[in-house]
This record gives C-alpha cells, sequence and structure tokens, in this order.
C-alpha cells in the first residue's frame, strides 16, 4: 500500500472513531440533560493563545480536538491488534482517559481523574469507552484479529512429534 493510501485510510477510520464518539455524547447529553463541554475548544484556546468566537468555529475546534483524540485512538488500536478485542478495548479506554487527563493538567484546565466526581469519570469513561470500541472495531477486519501469527516450522515439528508419541502410545497398549 503507498503511503498516500496509508494516510487516507488512517484519517478516514479517525474520522469514523470521531463521528462514534459525537455520536454516543449528543445520546449521553439527551439522556442526562446536562449542558455541552466547551473544554475541547478551550484547550484549542489554550494552545492558540487565541479567543475561538462561539458558531461554527468553535464546532470547528472542539471536533479538531476530538479528531485528534480519535487518531491516538485508532493508532493505539493498530499497536494492539494482536491483543484479545476487551483487552485492547480496556488498554484504549485507560490510555484515552490518562492522556486527556494529563493534558488537560498541563494546561491547567482541568485536574486528574481521581480528584474528578463520579459524574465526571462516568461520563469521560463513556465516551473514551465508545472512542476505543470503534477504534478497536476498525482496525479489525470480520471480527477477527486483522493480523494473525503465521504457522511456524516449529509449530509443525511439535505437532509431528505429539502425533508420534501419541501413536506410539496406542500402539503400547
Amino acid at each position: 500500500m503507498s503511503a498516500v493510501k496509508v494516510v487516507v485510510d488512517f484519517v478516514v477510520r479517525a474520522l469514523a472513531a470521531s463521528a462514534v464518539m459525537t455520536v454516543s455524547q449528543h445520546i449521553e447529553i439527551r439522556l442526562t440533560q446536562r449542558p455541552e463541554s466547551d473544554l475541547p475548544v478551550r484547550v484549542v484556546e489554550t494552545v492558540t493563545h487565541r479567543s475561538i468566537p462561539r458558531g461554527v468555529n468553535s464546532v470547528m475546534a472542539g471536533q479538531l480536538t476530538q479528531g485528534i483524540l480519535a487518531a491516538a485512538a485508532i493508532a493505539l488500536a493498530r499497536l494492539a491488534r494482536r491483543s484479545p478485542r476487551s483487552l485492547a478495548v480496556l488498554i484504549g479506554v485507560l490510555f484515552l482517559v490518562s492522556c486527556n487527563a494529563v493534558v488537560l493538567r498541563v494546561l491547567g484546565l482541568g485536574d486528574m481523574p481521581w480528584r474528578w466526581s463520579k459524574q465526571e469519570l462516568g461520563t469521560d469513561v463513556l465516551h473514551k469507552s465508545s472512542l476505543a470500541v470503534a477504534a478497536t472495531a476498525l482496525t479489525r477486519r470480520g471480527g477477527r484479529v486483522a493480523s494473525k501469527r503465521p504457522m511456524v516450522a516449529s509449530d509443525n515439528k511439535s505437532r509431528a512429534v505429539t502425533g508420534c508419541i501419541t501413536a506410539t502410545s496406542r500402539g503400547a497398549r
């Protein structure tokens, strides 16, 4: 696969994962009746040292930060392709919550997760879980691990030896 195709594939998967997280956020906000968070916009404002006017610009800034998080989730899910699906999702959730918390702490916009309220932590874990599940699903093919370990010659030898031992022990009876 050419470098351009790899980059396009990565961007498309990150956009898809970001869309899943956006949908989960909108569903959660409607169910819990909590106001939308402006934290992603404040992250961009803090990093760029510029104020972002509300409206389309703030939506785009929020999607930018979410897209970066989705790209990190896709990259991590690709690294964990050979792990069991549940472990890959768990690693993804822990990584995403931790990285998000560290960035917010470094920028002076938030505290570490153990100081969050149960509702804040639950909401964050829910959204990062939806992102980790989407990223894991998008990096695997057909419900199976995308890259299986090829059988090596030593596996064939051990099977042959086991078969000989089994045949010998049956013949000895």
